[in-house]
């Protein structure tokens, strides 16, 4: 469904500053997915605005940090701040990473 959608990721970006530019378009439809499956589709926008926000805090921090790191912890995040309950397995399988890089993103 959404990755006949190039509109979706144009929105995105073209709001956006550099470092969403840099989030390669697959892993933001990722992202989007895994929350439309717990109806948190409208919190994409707030997990973008996050990384940007930080980015432009203290672009250091982010240095090195992959686009699966950034998004997962902060799907993970939004999902239980919001009531709803991805696994860390289910957000790592859509990102193709690790269970463990979905903690210690979370975490960070």
């Amino acid at each position: 469904m959404f990755e006949n959608s190039p509109s979706l990721a144009y929105v995105l970006r073209s709001r956006r500053g550099i470092v969403i530019n840099r989030i390669p378009t697959k892993r933001i439809i990722e992202a989007r997915r895994l929350l439309v499956t717990v109806n948190l589709e409208d919190k994409l926008d707030e997990a973008l605005d996050i990384i940007e926000k930080e980015y432009r805090e203290k672009p250091w921090l982010l240095s090195g940090k992959s686009s699966a790191f950034l998004l997962s912890g902060l799907i993970y995040i939004i999902a239980r701040e919001n009531g709803k309950w991805l696994t860390q397995q289910e957000i790592a399988d859509s990102f193709g990473c690790t269970p463990v890089t979905v903690r210690h993103s979370y975490q960070f």
